[in-house]
C-alpha cells in the first residue's frame, strides 16, 4: 500500500438530499486535491451516484439499516486503514464513533 492520504466519507447513501450532495461534493473535490477517497455507504439509494467521480471508490456494505453497519464498518476501517473517517447525520455519527472507540 502506498503512503496517500484515505479519507473515507460514511454516508447512509446517495438519495438525493442535502447531506448527501455536499459528501458528493466534498468527495469529488477531495479527488482533485490528489486525495484518496472511499465512500462508503448502505442503503440502496444511488440517485446522486452518475455525479460521482470515478476516481472514488464506492464500498456498500449492503445493510437494511445503520444499526448492522457496526461490524461491517469495523472490518472495513482494519482492512483500508482510512486516514480519516468522515460521517454525517445522526445515526452514522454514533456509528462511525463506535467504530473508532472499539479500535482503540
Amino acid at each position: 500500500m502506498n503512503n496517500k492520504i484515505i479519507v473515507a466519507l460514511f454516508i447512509p447513501g446517495l438519495g438525493i438530499g442535502g447531506a448527501e450532495k455536499a459528501f458528493v461534493r466534498i468527495s469529488n473535490e477531495l479527488i482533485k486535491l490528489g486525495y484518496s477517497v472511499d465512500l462508503i455507504t448502505f442503503s440502496k439509494e444511488t440517485d446522486l451516484e452518475f455525479i460521482l467521480s470515478p476516481k472514488i471508490r464506492k464500498v456498500k456494505l449492503h445493510k437494511r439499516s445503520a444499526y448492522f453497519t457496526l461490524l461491517p464498518l469495523i472490518r472495513y476501517m482494519i482492512k483500508s486503514k482510512p486516514t480519516a473517517l468522515l460521517s454525517v447525520l445522526d445515526l452514522t455519527n454514533i456509528i462511525a464513533i463506535l467504530a473508532k472507540k472499539m479500535l482503540v
